[in-house]
């Protein structure tokens, strides 16, 4: 199963106690807007909204953790424990505004 997400998340969750610095993927295969990412999770850049597919590998925690843990599970545990979430819509441009002041009139930002 893949996760599909955005890149404002994977931010939220390499920034959250879920990610320690010493932590780093294995064998997991990283999709930004359909190109293959090689490179370290936590080292993804762009404005946020890009379209991020996470499929397979494990996390460790550090080079000790030589077992790790199944990723996918692991960053759906800390969706699940995440008070926020960060989404990317479409709307017709012509409703931006409307979609802004909804967005705003519950506590939520546009970013």
């Amino acid at each position: 199963m893949a996760i599909k997400t955005n890149l404002a998340e994977i931010k939220a969750f390499t920034n959250s106690e879920f990610w320690v610095p010493d932590g780093y993927l294995e064998g997991t295969f990283i999709k930004i807007e359909g190109a293959s990412w090689y490179g370290k999770l936590d080292e993804i850049t762009g404005e946020g909204s890009e379209l991020v597919t996470l499929s397979d590998g494990m996390y460790h925690k550090n080079r000790a953790d030589l077992q790790g843990i199944p990723f996918e599970p692991y960053f759906l545990e800390w969706r699940k424990s995440s008070k926020l979430i960060r989404m990317v819509i479409e709307v017709p441009k012509e409703k931006e505004d409307i979609v802004k002041r909804m967005c705003h009139n519950m506590h939520g930002r546009v970013l």
